[in-house]
């Protein structure tokens, strides 16, 4: 009778990993890849921040770098830019699919409405709303807007 060991042992590893590899490869949409996800959540990311810079009727000038800045590190082109910037209200809001990414939005929502160093009653309320479309709490609100200030002193 074999050992567990000696069973371990004779395991071609390349095999069982070159199988598992493709059952998780055939999940992926042929149509669908990798990077298209990729940009597909930059994209649903710089509109839910346009939404939010616009949702009090305008935009001021830092909120405009703040979010040309986003569009650089996303890689949009003018195009895309162009077209979200040109229909904020008629953005709809997209909640991201892993935590991470709706820790990331919720971040750059607070650092983009105190980027006068400031937050203010109406901009507070802006961000706990997105939090909770979010399915975030008040709570993490309140934590990365007091990161946000030590890191600022």
């Amino acid at each position: 009778m074999q050992s567990i060991i000696e069973f371990y042992q004779t395991l071609d590893y390349s095999l069982l990993f070159a199988q598992l590899t493709a059952q998780i490869i055939s999940t992926i949409p042929t149509n669908y890849t990798v990077a298209e996800n990729n940009r597909n959540i930059k994209i649903e990311h710089f509109e839910n921040l346009v939404a939010m810079a616009a949702a009090d009727g305008h935009m001021d000038d830092d909120e405009k770098e703040f979010l040309a800045e986003k569009a650089e590190e996303f890689g949009l082109n003018p195009e895309e830019i162009k077209e979200i910037l040109n229909n904020p209200h008629e953005l709809t809001f997209k909640v991201p699919t892993t935590q991470d990414e709706k820790e990331e939005q919720l971040s750059d929502a607070v650092f983009m409405a105190m980027i006068d160093g400031e937050i203010h009653e109406k901009e507070y309320a802006m961000c706990i709303n997105f939090a909770n479309k979010l399915g975030l709490s008040n709570t993490d609100v309140d934590e990365i807007i007091a990161l946000a200030k030590r890191l600022s002193l």
